[in-house]
C-alpha cells in the first residue's frame, strides 16, 4: 500500500526574516522537499521464507490473521479492515458473545472464541494480533511461540521489568517475529525526522518534549497492577519514551522528579531527563492531568548536529513536522495526519507487521523496544522515589 503520505501530505515554507533558500541552492544528496519519501518498509524477504503468493498468479495470498482482546481490539480491528491482503477471521475473548461482534463491526465470517490459547492453537491463521493486558499475555506468547506464529503485542510489553524479560524468553524461539505495538513511531512525521537526522540534519543531541493531558483516572483496576499497566508512564507515556529513543538511541541513565496530586497508587505526573552514551540530552514532562481543552499533545523538539525539527501532535497522533537547516531561514513543514481516508492512528504500525509477516523479516519496533520502555518508565519512577539518577541495564540484561 502506498504510504498515506502520497494521499494527503502537504508540505509548505515558513519564511523568517532572512527569507527561505531555495531549493535550488540545496545539496543533490538532500531528499527533494516535494517528492515524498516512502514508507519505511522491511528489510528483503530473507532466504527460506515461505512464499504468500497465489500459485499461477502475481497477487499475494491473503494474510489470515487471529485478534485476541475485544476491548481494545476493536480498535486494531478497525485498522486492519481497512489494509488490502488482509483478513481476520477468527476473534477471542473470553467474554466473547455476539453481543460483543455487532458492537465492533467484526467481518461477517470471522470465528468467535471464547477460549484464546485454543483459538492459537487450533485456527488456521498465519499471525496473532495479541490486544490484551500483561497480566493475562504469558500463556498466549508461549502458544504463539509454540506454533511459530508471529505476533503483534500491543503496549506496554510488560508491566514491569521482570516480567519484561520473563515474557521475551517465552518468545525465544519466534523472537524476530515479534512486533510491539508503538504504532506511533510509525507515523509519517516522525518517520521523515528518522530520516532527515540520519541525512541532513545529523544526530540529534538536545530534545525537549512533553506528553501529558487529561485523563479520568481511578485508584482501581488493571493500570495500577504491577503485573498489569504498570503505572501511567508505564502503560501510556511509553508512546513518547519510544519516540525520543527511535530518534535519539538508547539512553544510558535518567533521573526524574514525580507529583500524584490526586493520591492514586502511583505517581501520575513526571519530569524526566535521559542522557545518551555521546553525550546527548532529552528532558520531557509526562503524565495523566490536564484539561481536555489542551489537546496539542505530544510534542518534541530536537537540535541536531546541523540544524533543528519539531514534531507536532494532537490528541495523542503525531500529525506534523517542522525543521530547518543550520543556515536555513525558513522552516519546512509536512503535515501528515494519520487519521483520513479511512486510515487510523494504528494502519502504518498494522502495515507494517503485514509486511514483514509476509517477507519474514524482523518488525522495526521489537522485543528490545519493548524491554527498553519499561525499564525507562520502572527506572524513572525509582529515580523520583529515592532522589538519584538510575543507569540504565545495558542491552540484553
Amino acid at each position: 500500500m502506498a504510504g498515506i503520505e502520497r494521499r494527503h501530505a502537504r508540505l509548505r515554507f515558513r519564511t523568517g526574516a532572512g527569507g527561505g533558500r531555495p531549493a535550488s541552492a540545496r545539496s543533490p544528496a538532500h531528499h527533494h522537499p516535494l517528492r515524498p519519501r516512502p514508507r519505511e518498509r522491511c528489510r528483503p524477504e530473507s532466504p527460506g521464507t515461505p512464499s504468500t503468493m497465489n500459485p499461477g498468479s502475481d497477487e499475494p495470498q491473503p494474510v489470515r490473521l487471529g485478534l485476541v482482546g475485544l476491548k481494545f481490539g476493536r480498535w486494531l480491528l478497525r485498522a486492519l479492515t481497512g489494509i488490502p491482503g488482509v483478513t481476520v477471521t477468527d476473534l477471542a475473548d473470553r467474554h466473547a458473545d455476539q453481543k460483543i461482534l455487532a458492537g465492533i463491526a467484526a467481518p461477517p465470517a470471522a470465528r468467535l472464541h471464547p477460549d484464546a490459547e485454543a483459538m492459537i492453537r487450533e485456527a488456521n491463521i498465519d499471525a496473532v494480533i495479541l490486544a490484551t493486558s500483561p497480566l493475562r499475555r504469558g500463556p498466549l506468547l508461549a502458544a504463539c511461540a509454540a506454533r511459530g506464529l508471529p505476533v503483534f503485542v500491543e503496549k506496554p510489553w510488560a508491566g514491569n521489568p521482570i516480567q519484561a524479560r520473563e515474557f521475551a524468553a517465552l518468545c525465544a524461539p519466534i523472537a524476530e517475529r515479534v512486533m510491539v505495538g508503538f504504532s506511533f513511531r510509525f507515523h509519517e512525521p516522525v518517520q521523515r525526522l528518522r530520516a532527515l537526522l540520519d541525512g541532513p540534519l545529523g544526530p540529534a543531541w538536545l530534545a525537549n518534549g512533553e506528553y501529558a493531558f487529561h485523563w479520568n483516572l481511578g485508584p482501581d483496576g488493571w493500570l495500577w497492577d504491577p503485573q498489569g499497566g504498570g503505572g501511567v508512564f508505564n502503560e501510556n507515556s511509553c508512546h513518547l519514551l519510544d519516540v525520543v529513543c527511535h530518534l535519539m538511541g538508547r539512553p544510558a541513565w535518567v533521573q526524574a522528579a514525580a507529583a500524584n496530586p490526586r493520591d492514586m497508587p502511583g505517581p501520575e505526573l513526571g519530569a524526566v531527563v535521559l542522557g545518551f552514551p555521546a553525550g546527548g540530552i532529552a528532558a520531557v514532562t509526562l503524565g495523566a492531568l490536564g484539561a481536555p481543552a489542551f489537546d496539542r499533545y505530544p510534542r518534541l523538539d530536537l537540535i541536531a548536529a546541523r540544524g533543528r525539527a519539531s514534531l507536532i501532535g494532537r490528541g495523542h497522533v503525531w500529525e506534523a513536522l517542522e525543521w530547518a537547516e543550520l543556515d536555513d531561514h525558513a522552516r519546512r513543514r509536512l503535515d501528515a495526519p494519520p487519521e483520513v481516508l479511512g486510515f487510523t492512528r494504528y494502519t502504518a504500525a498494522l502495515e507494517h507487521f503485514v509486511t514483514c509477516v509476509r517477507s519474514g523479516a524482523r518488525p522495526r519496533a521489537s522485543i528490545e523496544d519493548g524491554i527498553l520502555a519499561v525499564d525507562l518508565a520502572h527506572a524513572l519512577a525509582a529515580s523520583a522515589q529515592n532522589g538519584s539518577r538510575m543507569e540504565l541495564p545495558p542491552p540484553g540484561a
